[in-house]
C-alpha cells in the first residue's frame, strides 16, 4: 500500500505543468520570505509553513529565510508534493532539513533570470550529503521548455521528460522570491545510487567489475561519462575479456576526477588544462575537451553546433545528471583506449551502427526497464532510508 501510495504520488508530484507558470502579484514585500510562510500568506505553501514550525531542527532554513542581510531565492514545493513523502523521508529530520536547503539559492532571482544560470548553487554544503569539493554546494539545473515556456528544474533524479516545474512564480519578498514547484527536490546521490535510479545496471557492472564503485562513489568533484546498457552490452565481448586492470584502465578514460563538467563547461573560448584519474592531461578549451588517457590515447569532448555533446565517437543521449559528487553523462558508446584490446576503441550499443562511425542517439536512445515513477520513486526511498542516515 505504501509503495503504491508512493509511486502515485510522486508521478503527480513531477509531471511538467502544461500551462505557463503564473506570475503572481506581489502578497507583501516589507514580509521576509520566513514570514510570508510563517504567517501562511500563500495557501499553498501551508504544508511547508506547518512542516518548519514543526522542529527546531529546521532552524538553519528558518534563520536563513528571514534575513534581511541577504537575499535568496525560495524553490517551494506546494501541499501536493509535500503530501506526497513517505514517513521514512519526513521522519529523518536530518536529511529533511538538506532537502529543504537544497530548495533555496543563495540569492534573489526572478524567473526571467533564472534560465541564464544554468546551474545555480543552493545552499546545501552539508559534507554528508555534498563532495562537490572546497565546501562548494550543490546545484541544481535550471531549463526553459521552449514550446510552453515554464520553468524546468532537474535534480537528483528528475529527468529530462519529467523535470519539477515551478507553477506560481516570483512571489516577492523583502529578501527574494519564492516560487512554487510541484515537486519536491531530491539531492543528487552517489554515482551508484544515480546509476541505479536510472537503471544505468550494467555501468554499476561494470565499475564493480573494475574493483572500483566505493572509489567512484567516494571521489570528490568528479565527471564521468556513463555507457547505457546497449552500449555496455554491444561491447560485452571485449569487455569479459579484460581483467580487472585493464577494466580499471577502460573506467578510468570515462572518468575526468577534480573537475565538475556540466555540459555549458563544452562549449568555452578559454583555455584551462586539468590531469585526468589516468594522470593525463585535460584540455578546456574552445575546440572542446582533449583527455589524454594513460596510454596517451586522445579522448575528445566537443560540443556540436546543435548543442548535441559528442564524446570521440559516442554521443552524449542523456546529459547532465547530477550526483552527490560531481555530474553524470549518459553516452551509447563504451571507450576504450586503443592499446587495451584488439586495437578498436569505440563501441556503439546501436547494433546497426559502424564500429568506427560517430554514433548517433537515433534509435539508441536509453531505455530503462523501470518507469519514470519508479525511478523516482527508487531515489527517494533509498535517500530517506538507511543510505542517508
Amino acid at each position: 500500500m505504501k509503495l503504491n501510495l508512493i509511486s502515485a504520488a510522486l508521478t503527480g508530484a513531477c509531471v511538467f505543468a502544461g500551462v505557463d507558470a503564473q506570475n503572481s502579484s506581489q502578497p507583501n514585500n516589507t514580509q521576509t520570505i520566513g514570514q510570508l510562510l510563517n504567517n501562511t500568506a500563500i495557501p499553498q505553501l501551508s504544508g511547508l509553513s506547518q512542516l518548519l514550525k514543526s522542529s527546531s531542527n529546521y532552524s538553519n532554513i528558518v534563520t536563513a529565510l528571514n534575513d534581511t542581510s541577504m537575499n535568496y531565492t525560495l524553490f517551494a514545493p506546494n501541499n501536493n508534493a509535500l503530501s506526497a513523502l513517505p514517513s521514512n523521508v519526513t521522519g529523518n529530520q536530518s536529511y529533511v532539513d538538506a532537502v529543504l536547503m537544497y530548495h533555496v539559492l543563495p540569492m534573489a532571482v526572478n524567473t526571467s533570470a533564472l534560465p541564464t544560470l544554468s546551474f545555480p548553487n543552493t545552499t546545501l554544503n552539508d559534507s554528508r550529503y555534498v563532495n562537490l569539493g572546497n565546501g562548494v554546494p550543490q546545484v541544481i539545473s535550471v531549463n526553459k521548455n521552449v514550446q510552453n515556456k515554464n520553468i524546468a528544474l532537474y535534480d537528483g533524479a528528475a529527468t529530462q521528460q519529467q523535470p519539477i516545474a515551478v507553477t506560481v512564480a516570483n512571489i516577492e519578498a523583502s529578501n527574494g522570491y519564492i516560487h512554487i514547484i510541484n515537486g519536491v527536490l531530491v539531492p543528487p546521490q552517489t554515482p551508484s545510487v544515480t546509476a541505479q535510479a536510472f537503471n544505468l545496471s550494467s555501468f554499476n557492472a561494470f565499475v564493480a567489475a573494475a574493483n572500483a564503485t566505493e572509489a567512484l562513489d567516494t571521489a570528490t568533484g568528479i565527471t564521468i561519462f556513463a555507457p547505457s546498457n546497449q552500449a555496455i552490452s554491444a561491447a560485452n565481448s571485449t569487455l569479459s575479456s579484460l581483467n580487472q586492470s585493464q577494466l580499471s584502465n577502460v573506467l578510468q578514460y570515462h572518468v575526468i576526477p577534480n573537475k565538475v563538467l556540466y555540459t555549458t563547461a563544452f562549449n568555452t573560448s578559454t583555455s584551462t588544462n586539468y590531469t585526468t584519474l589516468g594522470g593525463g592531461n585535460v584540455t578546456v578549451a574552445s575546440a572542446g575537451i582533449t583527455v589524454m588517457a594513460t596510454d596517451g590515447t586522445p579522448l575528445v569532448v566537443r560540443a556540436a553546433a546543435n548543442g548535441t555533446v559528442i564524446v570521440n565517437n559516442s554521443t552524449v543521449i542523456i546529459p547532465d545528471i547530477l550526483t552527490s559528487n560531481g555530474v553524470m553523462h549518459v553516452i551509447d558508446y563504451v571507450l576504450i583506449p586503443a592499446n587495451t584490446s584488439q586495437g578498436q576503441s569505440n563501441f556503439t550499443g546501436n547494433q546497426t551502427g559502424s564500429g568506427g562511425g560517430g554514433g548517433s542517439s537515433a534509435g539508441n536512445s536509453l531505455t530503462p526497464d523501470l518507469g519514470l515513477s519508479a525511478v523516482l520513486l527508487s531515489v527517494l526511498v533509498i535517500a530517506g532510508g538507511a543510505f542517508l542516515q
